[in-house]
């Protein structure tokens, strides 16, 4: 009876840290895709920054396309 008793306890324990860490996963997928939204929001806005210098001739501006799309 105490063996029954301390592995259905182990087996609790085991299902709970399994949970805790698909969970933490799925945080850390959250907030990784938006700061990924962050960065990519940033990057528009410096590039504008740099053409908009561009134009009003202060700074020689090239841009490369390194997405990976054609």
């Amino acid at each position: 009876m105490m063996v029954n008793c301390s592995q259905q306890i182990l087996v609790e324990h085991t299902v709970t840290i399994e949970i805790a860490i698909l969970v933490g996963l799925v945080v850390n997928l959250i907030f990784s895709w938006l700061i990924r939204r962050e960065i990519d929001e940033i990057e528009q806005v410096v590039v504008q920054m740099l053409l908009d210098l561009g134009e009003q001739g202060i700074l020689k501006v090239e841009v490369e396309d390194d997405s990976g799309e054609a």
